[in-house]
């Protein structure tokens, strides 16, 4: 190893997290907690909004909520 290099476990590559240990709770923990956050911000423009419709609600929640969660889960290791 070169003098000066540093050895990390993980850290995140295009919003994904990769890390050199096999660990599927660590991702999707992330993920989860990255989900929650966007949730939180969309309660008082979406969920809590007696303007827009069910149908528009739920195009948020599969267009917002689910592409955050699930989000590189194709590279996660089972």
């Amino acid at each position: 190893m070169a003098q000066g290099t540093q050895v990390i476990n993980i850290f995140t590559y295009l919003g994904s997290s990769i890390s050199s240990i096999v660990n599927i709770k660590v991702k999707v923990k992330k993920r989860v907690t990255k989900t929650a956050a966007v949730i939180a911000r969309l309660s008082k423009r979406v969920w809590n909004n007696s303007i827009l419709t069910e149908k528009t609600k739920l195009w948020t929640y599969q267009a917002c909520i689910l592409s955050v969660l699930l989000y590189g889960s194709e590279m996660w290791t089972m």
